[in-house]
């Protein structure tokens, strides 16, 4: 009977099975837990969040929940572990294996963001006087590894040495010395590094994994494209969230915390909006006396605003990709430089059609001449603002991606009009 349950559960997607587990009643959540096998539970595991693991933990007998425990991954284990009551914790502790236990307490000491903490200790390790008929062999009798596509050659302390890449050893003859067919030019993270150093490194280089050092460049294991390709997922939402002022810690903060990290950007930019108010009433007796200019006030702003949010998020998008090379002030400039070019020939072509529409067609010289002349310096001033202000908040160890979009846009706002009603002002009083 228990066979053929577990035969259809493995037909359900991993998703749809936790989905459909947590709509059942503690009941039939008991039942179910008893009869499925112990990956499926693995797997349940892998796609709940930790308060109902832990639910399901006091519904399984220990015997079964000691095979569970001691198959799920390191990773998924450790993160439980660092949720759980201290009492369960421990718990859990003297039900694991030795190896297990040793690896997990080592992860405990790393946070989730940390390389440390996803580090795979499971990976080919060669050394410097083998040579290629010793790792045949090895190949053939080793046990099963996680990471098989690259050779790690250390000495006999444990540093690295080079790297060969595994296809590369049946292309050697069996004699030579490893020491003399490895890569030394190896990149690699140090163990108490950011994952996302180590994400940016395996995307820019292309790799499948990166050996992990310590401090006196002793291999600790290597960290894969799996364990960081949702680092980069992850710091692409981040970016989005924190662009619009808001911080992505707010999902499950709470209501004092969320106002803790936007209120001091809304006061900043409520004080620069008040400062534009105060700028445009200076303005007052030209809206006055030209009224029409005020029609176009809303267009001016809004072409302004788009070209700094393109900018910007291009900026932040390269600052992602390339911090390091972005932030020279040779590429400082280059790039500024092409941003500025980009926009002044846009606004050169905006400004035909702006001049037909409302010169040609409207017979509204004046004022097509003075959105063509603002549209072309207001592109200049937003894009150097789209792409200038986000890197140099960063030189200033400001978080860029928090304050560069609503802080751009109330800048190109002010900015916009005052070149707009001057540039108004000068031609319709001529």
């Amino acid at each position: 009977m228990n066979k053929n349950i577990n035969k259809n559960i493995n037909n359900i997607h991993p998703h749809d099975l936790s989905l459909s587990f947590l709509n059942k009643n503690s009941e039939q959540q008991k039942m179910f837990l008893k009869k499925a096998d112990i990956e499926t539970i693995v797997s349940l595991f892998e796609n709940i969040e930790t308060e109902e693991i832990v639910k399901c933990i006091l519904m399984i007998d220990n015997d079964k929940l000691k095979l569970v425990i001691n198959t799920m991954s390191l990773e998924e284990l450790t993160i439980l572990l660092k949720e759980v009551e201290t009492d369960m914790r421990f718990d859990l502790y003297q039900m694991l294996e030795s190896t297990r236990l040793t690896n997990v307490i080592g992860m405990l000491k790393y946070d989730l963001d940390i390389v440390g903490f996803s580090v795979d200790k499971s990976f080919l390790k060669v050394f410097d006087d083998q040579n290629v008929l010793d790792v045949k062999k090895k190949l053939v009798n080793m046990k099963k590894v996680t990471n098989i596509n690259y050779l790690y050659v250390v000495d006999q302390v444990d540093h690295l040495l080079g790297i060969i890449s595994l296809k590369e050893i049946f292309i050697w003859q069996d004699q030579e010395k490893l020491i003399d067919i490895m890569k030394t030019n190896i990149k690699s993270v140090k163990i108490w590094n950011d994952k996302i150093i180590a994400a940016k490194i395996i995307r820019d280089y292309n790799l499948s994994a990166i050996p992990v050092i310590n401090d006196d460049n002793k291999i600790q294991g290597v960290i894969s494209v799996e364990d960081v390709v949702d680092i980069l997922n992850e710091e692409a939402e981040e970016n989005i969230v924190q662009i619009s002022g808001a911080n992505i810690d707010e999902k499950s903060a709470h209501t004092l915390k969320n106002v803790y990290y936007r209120l001091p950007w809304l006061l900043l930019l409520m004080l620069l909006t008040m400062f534009n108010s105060l700028i445009y009433q200076n303005f007052e007796g030209v809206l006055t006396s030209y009224a029409i200019l005020a029609i176009y006030m809303p267009f001016v702003a809004a072409m302004s605003g788009n070209v700094g949010s393109q900018v910007l998020g291009l900026t932040i998008h390269k600052m992602s990709y390339d911090s390091n090379h972005l932030f020279s002030k040779k590429m400082i400039v280059h790039y500024a430089f092409r941003e500025v070019k980009v926009y002044f020939v846009s606004a050169f072509i905006l400004n035909i059609f702006i001049f037909l529409i409302l010169g040609l067609f409207a017979h509204q010289y004046q004022i097509a001449i003075t959105l063509c002349i603002t549209i072309s310096i207001t592109f200049i001033i937003s894009s150097l603002l789209g792409a200038l202000v986000p890197i140099l908040m960063e030189k200033f160890k400001i978080n860029s991606k928090i304050a560069s979009g609503p802080l751009i846009t109330t800048m190109n706002d002010l900015f916009s009009i005052v070149i707009y009603l001057s540039v108004g002002y000068l031609l319709f009083s001529i």
